[in-house]
């Protein structure tokens, strides 16, 4: 057991405070990004015995954790302060995937597939890098935001687009810990992949809650404020996800996908969008993120840092071209 019924109740109360005391604009958008979330609370967070893979209780079924990413609503003011967002926070991390893409990559123009587009920031940030961009998404209203600021995207999942060309990258960012079967998913994404592509998974650290919760359960009044506000900074409090990773995690489902670990970069999660916030609140979080990044960089403990960027690469010796997918697309 990693977190209770009872520490789970305390974590949602003072999450509620959290968002109550500190977001100026509270609407039903960014309620859902930051306290409610997409999926029903969890009533436990639980770790397998013989891996320590994170993953709630109750787990939410395939089909309902697919509808509830299709049926989500965002009013277009919240659309348009999250897209600003993301596109400056995807400017920092397109230069990492544009060194390893420059090696690796046979054309001139790089074609890069995203999973999970949301509101299309790396998708404007790639097409400003000159890659060839490619998006793939259920929900209905980020889809019809991203096709209205111009940005190349198809409403459905990987195995409903039947996709018939070859990548030099894919990038599931912030996505992969809410996918169902990640198993299923990479098995759909490694054929897309020609030999030798990158694929970029960004997760919330699974170490990172497990240890925090240890910490947690003997601590202070006091020092457990203190856990629980740099966790809800990073939308960690309650663990708002279908599964915790850690590295090892990942390294291994990759690996039976036939990917590499090229290297992980330790993070935190991105800004509110701008005038979200009260001021003193913006403060802090940008305090509350640059000592978490200070802490992990001098320690060297992976299991500090709230959230992981991970690139792998496609084993070479696999052979060239995506495989024909059975499901009729959607979008």
């Amino acid at each position: 057991m990693v977190c209770s019924i009872e520490a789970m109740v305390d974590q949602k109360d003072f999450l509620e405070r959290f968002y109550r005391e500190r977001w100026r604009v509270q609407d039903e958008a960014s309620a859902s990004d930051r306290l409610s979330f997409t999926h029903k609370p969890a009533w436990e967070i639980r770790a397998c015995v013989s891996c320590g893979l994170l993953s709630r209780v109750p787990e939410p079924d395939y089909e309902s954790v697919t509808n509830a990413y299709i049926n989500e609503t965002y009013d277009q003011s919240y659309l348009r302060s999250e897209l600003a967002t993301q596109r400056l926070w995807f400017r920092s991390k397109v230069p990492t995937l544009m060194r390893y893409l420059l090696p690796v990559s046979r054309r001139r123009i790089p074609r890069v597939l995203e999973v999970g587009s949301f509101v299309g920031g790396f998708l404007a940030e790639g097409l400003a890098a000159g890659w060839d961009m490619l998006g793939v998404d259920p929900g209905r209203d980020v889809v019809s935001f991203c096709r209205a600021q111009g940005l190349p995207v198809l409403r459905g999942t990987i195995p409903e687009a039947k996709l018939a060309v070859e990548f030099d990258a894919a990038a599931i960012w912030n996505t992969f810990d809410q996918v169902a079967s990640p198993d299923e998913l990479l098995g759909y994404v490694a054929p897309l992949l020609r030999p030798g592509g990158i694929l970029v998974i960004r997760i919330p650290n699974g170490s990172c809650f497990d240890c925090a919760m240890n910490v947690r359960m003997t601590a202070s009044k006091v020092k457990r404020s203190v856990i629980d506000v740099a966790l809800a900074w990073n939308n960690l409090l309650t663990f708002p996800y279908l599964y915790g990773y850690s590295v090892e995690h990942i390294v291994g489902l990759t690996r039976r996908h036939g990917f590499r670990l090229k290297s992980f970069h330790p993070d935190t999660l991105a800004s509110a969008p701008q005038g979200h916030l009260k001021r003193w609140a913006a403060v802090e979080e940008a305090t509350v993120q640059w000592l978490v990044r200070l802490l992990t960089s001098s320690s060297g403990a992976t299991r500090m840092a709230p959230w992981l960027d991970l690139y792998f690469e496609r084993d070479a010796l696999i052979g060239h071209g995506p495989k024909q997918l059975p499901l009729e697309p959607r979008w």
